[in-house]
Parts: structure tokens; C-alpha cells; sequence
């Protein structure tokens, strides 16, 4: 049988998140290299910009 989602469990998942998958310790020594990261004003965009920062 295939759950629908609710609304409630929409809002359960996005008021606590789970564990991220990705973190700033996962990426790789950047030092000297020039990066460009598209949409960085919400979700994983501004994450990313912020673990560069």
C-alpha cells in the first residue's frame, strides 16, 4: 500500500528535518580554486554558500 503524504506530516518533516546527508567536513580542500554557486538565497544553494563562506 502506498502512503500519501498528510499535510501533518509535511509539517512534522519540515519543523524537524532529519540528519543532513552532506556536510561542510565532506568537501574537499578548495583552496586556490575559483567556485560559483547558482541560487544561493534558500535551501541547498544557500547551505552550500554558506559552508564556502
Amino acid at each position: 500500500m502506498v502512503q500519501v503524504p498528510s499535510p501533518l506530516n509535511n509539517l512534522r518533516t519540515q519543523t524537524f528535518p532529519g540528519k543532513p546527508g552532506f556536510t561542510e567536513h565532506d568537501l574537499p580542500t578548495l583552496s586556490g580554486k575559483v567556485y560559483m554557486v547558482t541560487g544561493s538565497n534558500t535551501g541547498e544553494g544557500k547551505e552550500l554558500a554558506r559552508m564556502l563562506a
